[in-house]
């Protein structure tokens, strides 16, 4: 029982931590590239 809402902590906090991930790159490397180009 706790080790299975372990895992979905788990889980969560692992989706939780590839969003920002992908949000952070998403908004991080148009605006390098801007700088970059600019």
């Amino acid at each position: 029982m706790v080790a299975k809402i372990l895992g979905g902590v788990v889980q969560a906090l692992a989706m939780g931590v590839m969003l920002a991930v992908s949000l952070a790159l998403a908004l991080f490397i148009p605006f390098t590239i801007y700088q970059i180009v600019r």
